[in-house]
């Protein structure tokens, strides 16, 4: 488009016109403002529908349901049936498919720096399992999720004997806010915490919230990796020449859930396929069927403790 306007006539490189439109001194000043620029169109296109208008509220008992659900209360958690779930039901055959979802405010979810999230639960209500246990848990640090727990410290160290006990499923977006799988996280949040649920996967395990972000997780061996993106959005962006300021919209299109393998994979790649100190991360976060034994001995190291793996991976 710039070799298509007149005014940009000789000035064929896109990266140096915007280092002097931002005034910036680095290459990564400018990708931070194009971050802000698409971020804005974001939020504006976002449906909140974890507030008290869809999924906030709980009609009948006029309480805070989303709230206590992610930290693994309500009835959604531990009724016997799905009796109570129209609400979701609703929005996973609507908005869920077709709206851009807000990123809900809650404290499990907030400064998830990592960029990315996970939702574990412990119990199955249906007969037969519609999510099979895919994971066993290595140790849950309650420190790093007092506002779930209501504890203010402590931990909980499980023993693994190969048999998986929970399931778990991640999904991520990485550290480029302005990207696509960023802006649908809302909607990956529901996918992998709400939708699981009327599968009959619910109740947190002890100590973590049902859903959070990754270092407010428990460590496990496993997690299935589920990756919500549309290949064909676009952020459509103008530049207000008055104001010197950009203005930027949405223009959705088809939402797609898929199946993206490995967890640390998935997110290597997001970080353009190389090991960096997020990827690592994450890597100590869902550690493969014989990472307990380390990822354990290294938490209580830095709690200046030893631990004996005898009878563990």
């Amino acid at each position: 488009k710039m070799e298509a306007t007149a005014a940009c006539a000789n000035k064929s490189d896109p990266l140096l016109e915007l280092f002097s439109l931002f005034d910036a001194t680095e290459e990564m000043d400018v990708y931070s403002n194009i971050e802000k620029v698409c971020t804005g169109a974001y939020k504006l296109s976002g449906y909140d529908v974890y507030d008290e208008g869809t999924l906030g509220m709980d009609a009948a008992t006029e309480r805070q349901i989303t709230a206590e659900y992610l930290d693994g209360g309500s009835v959604w958690n531990y009724a016997n049936s799905n009796d109570d779930t129209a609400t979701i039901e609703r929005v996973a055959s609507t908005v869920a498919t077709s709206r851009l979802l807000a990123w809900p405010d809650h404290h499990a979810l907030e400064h998830c720096d990592i960029g990315a999230a996970m939702c574990c639960s412990a119990v199955s209500r249906t007969d037969p399992v519609a999510n099979d246990p895919n994971a066993e848990v290595c140790y849950v640090d309650i420190k790093a999720s007092k506002r779930t727990a209501r504890v203010r410290d402590g931990y909980s160290i499980y023993t693994q004997d190969q048999a998986n006990d929970v399931y778990c499923e991640a999904f991520a977006w990485g550290t480029d806010g302005g990207s696509m799988q960023s802006a649908l996280k809302g909607n990956a949040l529901f996918q992998a915490g709400f939708a699981n649920m009327l599968d009959g996967s619910v109740e947190q395990i002890p100590g973590a919230p049902l859903c959070g972000c990754l270092d407010r997780m428990p460590v496990v061996t496993n997690a299935k990796c589920t990756q919500v993106t549309s290949t064909d959005s676009t952020v459509n962006v103008t530049f207000d020449k008055s104001l010197g300021v950009f203005d930027s919209s949405l223009a959705l299109g088809t939402i797609s859930t898929s199946d993206c393998g490995d967890i640390v994979d998935h997110y290597r790649a997001l970080e353009g396929g190389e090991d960096t100190p997020e990827s690592l991360y994450v890597a100590g976060r869902v550690v493969g069927a014989t990472g307990c034994t380390e990822a354990t001995t290294s938490f209580l190291s830095s709690k200046g403790l030893e631990f004996s793996a005898t009878g563990t991976d």
